[in-house]
């Protein structure tokens, strides 16, 4: 059963093995909000590529809005969400349902592992639902869901255990682990708060394109870049006040700051207005969201990362790298695993735009660096983070982790 059509990844053995998957997730295309729920199609895709039979089982989110969705054999968009204006009476009812849902799916489908990917907004239900089972179970761990329901440490498990006692609520030992996470920080994260035993930290990969044009890092007119989700806390009002800066100081004239990507309405009318306040309404656009990013990456210099939050990887900074593409990036969590300062990209300070305008004049007046930062920057994806790297380790996890059937006749 395959889900949706992404371009293949080269696999000249075919595996010995085969499953049943059941993915669980929040969202799942084509109604997502980002990079979590992309690469949740993407890598069920390519598992059902390998053979393996993928159920998705996901929330309705936009399904009463498209009475016309098509039918999909292979997908069920059921799941409800909790709200935080919600009572406390409802959030408990959703949970039990998500619980009940997912007990069902699992009967009907009978599968050999259940892939758990991000939870939020679906209560614990799927996850004790998945505890309870006696099936292998896999998280993926994109994003510190776990947060929202989960108080960590040895207190909090303890008041949960005692909770699952009670009338009403929801039973099982809830357990976090076998994990896939995507930084090594998360790794270390996992197994400090959530006492998570099983960690396994799986970079996340793409499609190797091209060899890119690096001729572009000596055109005197450098194109900057920043994609993704646009809200205060990925930090693009930061990369506005460092170009600001600099034309302030007049060390910076002909450019182009391109912004690509949605968002937060308010934020992105408030970025808008500061970049026309100061002075660079000419140079700095919006473009809104694309889905055809390669032409971007390919035809810019220089992106730029400001995000304020923990990320937990960062896969537009590896999208750009693979393009030849020079990044900035916040120096911390995912993006300062990624980048090496001065060796394939640079970081500065998070938050401070002073320092981002820095190392933004920095690669400005040396176009050599600019050459050699985007060409090791390249070698890093090939070398670390390909795609077909990140569906081998975790085709890998989940035959280890599940029954999988043998593919001989």
């Amino acid at each position: 059963m395959a889900v949706g059509k992404v371009s293949t990844v080269a696999n000249p053995e075919h595996p010995p093995f085969t499953m049943k998957i059941l993915f669980v997730s929040n969202y799942f295309p084509p109604f997502y909000f980002g990079g979590y729920e992309l690469k949740c199609k993407q890598i069920s895709s390519l598992l059902a590529g390998r053979g393996h039979e993928i159920f998705i089982l996901t929330g309705n989110y936009q399904v009463a809005e498209n009475p016309n969705l098509p039918e999909e054999d292979n997908v069920s968009r059921i799941l409800r969400y909790d709200h935080p204006e919600d009572s406390a009476w409802m959030r408990h009812k959703i949970s039990k349902w998500n619980y009940r849902t997912t007990q069902e799916i699992i009967q009907k489908f009978q599968p050999d592992i259940i892939y758990l990917w991000n939870q939020r907004d679906l209560t614990l239900g799927p996850s004790y639902a998945a505890c309870n089972s006696g099936l292998p179970k896999m998280y993926q761990v994109g994003d510190f869901w776990q947060n929202t329901y989960l108080k960590p440490g040895r207190k909090a498990a303890l008041q949960r255990k005692v909770s699952s006692i009670l009338p009403f609520t929801l039973k099982g030992n809830l357990e976090l682990h076998p994990a896939i996470v995507v930084g090594g920080w998360m790794a270390r994260e996992m197994k400090d708060k959530f006492d998570a035993e099983e960690v396994h930290h799986i970079p996340r990969g793409v499609i190797i394109p091209a060899e890119p044009d690096y001729e572009k890092q000596l055109h005197p007119t450098p194109k900057f870049l920043f994609t993704g989700r646009i809200d205060p806390e990925k930090g693009l009002h930061v990369a506005i006040k460092a170009f600001a800066l600099l034309h302030q100081r007049k060390q910076i004239e002909d450019f182009v700051f391109n912004i690509v990507g949605g968002g937060d309405e308010k934020c992105i009318a408030e970025c808008r207005q500061l970049a026309i306040d100061s002075g660079l309404g000419d140079k700095i656009h919006f473009l809104g969201k694309s889905r055809e990013m390669a032409g971007y990456y390919a035809s810019h210099t220089i992106f730029i990362m400001p995000t304020l939050m923990r990320e937990a990887f960062g896969i537009v900074t590896i999208e750009a790298m693979c393009h030849g593409t020079v990044p900035i990036v916040s120096d911390g969590y995912g993006p300062r695993e990624i980048v090496q300062h001065a060796e394939n990209g640079l970081r500065f300070e998070t938050g401070n735009s002073e320092k981002l305008a820095e190392s933004i004049l920095q690669l400005l007046q040396n176009p050599d660096l600019r050459y050699t930062l985007a060409k090791a920057g390249r070698k890093t994806v090939e070398t670390k983070y390909t795609l077909e790297q990140e569906i081998s380790r975790v085709e890998t996890l989940l035959l280890k982790y599940g029954h999988p059937h043998s593919t001989a006749s």
